[in-house]
């Protein structure tokens, strides 16, 4: 199975303070799941859980 990732930016300012968002995100009519990591990590890291197959069917 290959899902394709599409990757989106934003910045963005909060009370002066400028942010750069990045986000991987696929399509489908599912419930979107957000993840959040922590310091030392990135997106990238959950790359490969948007991939899972089980993930496709879910329904919540």
């Amino acid at each position: 199975m290959s899902v394709e990732l599409q990757q989106h930016t934003r910045e963005l300012n909060v009370d002066g303070v400028a942010l750069n968002l990045s986000a991987l995100s696929r399509s489908g009519e599912n419930t979107p799941i957000l993840f959040l990591h922590g310091f030392g990590s990135t997106k990238e890291d959950y790359a490969d859980i948007q991939r899972h197959r089980a993930l496709e069917k879910m329904a919540f």
